[in-house]
């Protein structure tokens, strides 16, 4: 694909509306004009480390971008950090004690916003498991692991992503 600063300089003087690969992705009625040059290539970049397609990876980072024009940049920052970067997102602050240790138990996702296809791939793209969904009226629920592996008094729901919560804690 080349360097971050041919694909930035690439997007920049195209200015064109992207070819759809993957019809239904909430960036879809956006043209690649919309989005910072460098943000979309770092984007195409990461996403081609889930596809060997490069229209596939510049729909899936416009979708991101579209959700959030920060989105690789924060996902720069996660990657190596693990529960300090939990910490950021949480609904209510979390100790050092607290986040020493703890692992996501499962994942939370607003129906609102996901159904369970969205979500399924939402979890496949980053590498969570996908054991199938526990469904209520509100929100879509994936286990990541068996409850019964944490320490009882150490869960704690955080906001992790955009419309996205995780139930974390700390393994026995």
């Amino acid at each position: 694909m080349g360097t971050m600063k041919e694909m930035s300089d690439k997007i920049r003087q195209s200015g064109l509306a992207y070819e759809q690969k993957l019809p239904g992705g909430i960036g879809d009625q956006y043209n690649i004009k919309d989005f910072d040059p460098a943000a979309l290539a770092k984007g195409i970049a990461v996403e081609m480390e889930h596809t060997t397609d490069p229209k596939v990876a510049e729909e899936i980072a416009i979708d991101h971008l579209t959700e959030d024009a920060s989105y690789y940049d924060k996902l720069e920052k996660m990657e190596g950090v693990d529960k300090e970067v939990l910490s950021q997102f949480a609904a209510k602050p979390i100790s050092d004690a607290e986040k020493e240790g703890t692992e996501v138990q499962s994942l939370v996702f607003d129906k609102e916003k996901f159904d369970a296809k969205k979500a399924s791939d939402w979890l496949t793209s980053h590498d969570f498991n996908d054991p199938g969904v526990d469904e209520t009226e509100e929100s879509l629920r994936y286990r990541q692991q068996d409850p019964g592996n944490f320490e009882s008094d150490s869960f704690r729901t955080i906001e992790f992503a955009p419309d996205i919560k995780a139930v974390i804690g700390r393994l026995k």
